[in-house]
């Protein structure tokens, strides 16, 4: 037994060391005892003082604008990656990880935490609650690895994975990755510890709480909890099931109730921060042509997205439905040199047009009092090969 805790406590002590030095080699410096101006800061200083917006006041020429959300407005006036509603700006990334750091931190100390080293205490606890769960089903296993063979398991948890990637920027989006990898695994280690233990509430409990934290972090992580209660339902007693379930559920309803104190509606969670309001991710299923560039139609701007990995802000990758349109598959930025597309046949089939302009399409729900407007062009339509499309 003496031997594995060596192991662990070596490979824990590298793993721990690389990830300080990666995040610390990215160029994130920790400034401590001041007021910082990350996200993250300013979400736990605003829990810290009991209201849910961050301590920015937007400004007054901003609101003074028809439309403060138009993206054409200037950049100076607004704070990117942030939802305005009702005058306050509010986080729109998951809110777990200034609960269960930032706003103790500054409620202890009265400064903020610096988000390079929160980041490094969530991708490092998170490793350890891993190998702890690793180790518990080599347990269970009666597995008996050899130091070596350990070490090496033990390490590919460490930096077999995005961790490192992760410590080389370290911005909002990373905390809330960090921290939804914190929860997963803390969930996943006092779920492994319940499993054939006399005491199993006592280790199902904080099982179920950690992964209501990961929902909390990442609202799409509430699949995980879901696939971890249907593998293990039909193995725990009714006792069990509920010393799991129930906290779960109360802290899937602190989420929807935070996301209701902040927006009307416990189901609104704003990960499009173009203004009050946001889209399901279920999201427009047709072609996107956005913008097309200079050429015959004389319109400028950017090439038609099939994958997007052109470096706009907030687009998604759906190669499928910009392949409904001409039926490639491929790059279409190298394809088209971000040309007019004149002869692309936008919203058509493959020998002619697949939707009406009059054909109205499924759209996600336009919430907090804000439209949709579905707008299809038409330019010079004719007929080419005894099929109508539109050129």
């Amino acid at each position: 037994m003496w031997t594995r805790r060596a192991v662990f406590v070596i490979v824990a002590a590298a793993v721990g060391s690389y990830y300080l030095w990666g995040v610390r080699a990215a160029g994130n410096k920790f400034d401590w005892g001041y007021d910082l101006g990350g996200y993250y800061d300013y979400l736990g200083r605003g829990f810290a003082h009991g209201h849910l917006y961050v301590p920015i006041t937007p400004s007054p020429k901003l609101l003074a604008l028809p439309n403060p959300w138009d993206p054409a407005v200037d950049d100076s006036l607004k704070m990117q990656d942030m939802a305005l509603f009702n005058g306050r700006y509010y986080l729109y990334h998951g809110a777990g990880p200034a609960l269960i750091l930032f706003a103790p931190w500054r409620l202890v100390t009265g400064h903020d935490l610096p988000e390079s080293f929160a980041l490094f205490l969530l991708c490092f606890g998170g490793f350890l609650f891993s190998c702890g769960a690793l180790l518990r089903l080599l347990d269970l296993a009666a597995a008996r690895p050899g130091p070596w063979l350990l070490a090496g398991m033990l390490l590919a948890l460490g930096i077999c994975q995005s961790v490192p990637y992760l410590l080389s920027r370290v911005w909002v989006y990373e905390i809330a990755i960090g921290g939804g990898y914190f929860s997963i695994c803390g969930a996943v280690f006092f779920l492994a510890r319940g499993i054939g233990s006399r005491r199993s509430v006592y280790w199902l409990a904080p099982s179920g709480l950690m992964f209501g934290l990961a929902i909390a972090c990442r609202p799409h992580l509430g699949l995980a909890g879901a696939m971890a209660l249907i593998a293990v339902a039909a193995a725990l007693t009714r006792r069990q099931l509920a010393t799991f379930v129930i906290p779960l559920t109360l802290a899937g309803a602190v989420v929807a109730a935070y996301n209701y104190a902040r927006f009307g509606n416990p189901f609104e969670f704003p990960a499009n921060a173009c203004g009050d309001f946001t889209l399901d991710l279920q999201l427009i299923r047709l072609p996107l042509m956005m913008k097309t560039g200079l050429g015959q139609s004389g319109i400028e701007g950017q090439a038609e997205v099939d994958r997007a990995d052109n470096h706009e802000q907030r687009l998604t990758d759906d190669g499928w439905t910009a392949r409904r349109a001409h039926g490639e598959n491929g790059f279409s930025i190298l394809q088209h040199n971000r040309g007019a597309h004149a002869g692309e046949r936008a919203l058509a089939g493959l020998d002619g047009i697949g939707f009406r302009a009059d054909q109205s399409e499924e759209i996600a729900h336009a919430r907090l009092g804000r439209k949709i407007i579905h707008l299809v062009i038409e330019h010079n339509p004719g007929a080419r090969h005894d099929h109508f499309g539109a050129k």
